[in-house]
């Protein structure tokens, strides 16, 4: 082979790892621009999701008060009106 063919396979190689290396990049960056913006990735369809009126079950109290927190869990009999999970 000559030396001019050969420098021109290692720059086409090198253009294809890095279109492969961007394309990649990229959906690493979208991703990562939709979990800091507060969405979840799917990756099944590979768009960003929101959810929206979610009700924070982990702590009820977080959602209005113990008013709330009784409405969510009417069978509660705790005196200190504590969550049970």
């Amino acid at each position: 082979m000559r030396q001019a063919s050969k420098f021109f396979l290692l720059l086409l190689l090198m253009a294809a790892l890095m279109a492969f290396s961007m394309l990649k990049l990229k959906r690493w960056l979208d991703i990562d621009a939709c979990l800091d913006s507060g969405g979840r990735w799917n990756y099944e369809e590979n768009r960003c999701e929101y959810v929206t009126n979610t009700v924070n079950k982990v702590n009820p109290r977080a959602i209005g008060g113990k008013e709330d927190a009784k409405k969510l869990n009417p069978r509660s009999n705790n005196s200190n009106d504590t969550p049970t999970y």
